[in-house]
């Protein structure tokens, strides 16, 4: 299987992230802990729920190295895992 490439997912970041945007919109939670992004890519829409939720501890996950890569750059504060997320388990309940 060959990896992703972020920058080329990137190139098309707005139209990506248009329906997490408008859908996050509508999320009337506050109090957020734990976030899971279930195939978090490079970190785009990572960085929307660390915006929305800066208190929150925030996991991403993804089978890409790249991507992880990627995402571990852009967003230190944040946890990543090299995972699939159809055997991933959260270490705790999730809020989001």
């Amino acid at each position: 299987m060959s990896d992703w490439n972020p920058s080329l997912y990137l190139h098309f970041a707005a139209e990506r992230s248009r329906p997490a945007v408008e859908l996050l919109a509508r999320v009337p939670l506050e109090n957020i802990e734990y976030i899971a992004d279930l195939g978090c890519g490079p970190g785009n829409i990572t960085a929307l729920l660390h915006q929305r939720w800066p208190a929150a501890r925030i996991t991403g996950i993804d089978s890409s190295p790249a991507m992880i890569a990627e995402a571990r750059s852009a967003l230190p504060d944040c946890l990543f895992v090299e995972a699939d997320i159809r055997n991933w388990q959260p270490e705790q309940a999730l809020d989001l």
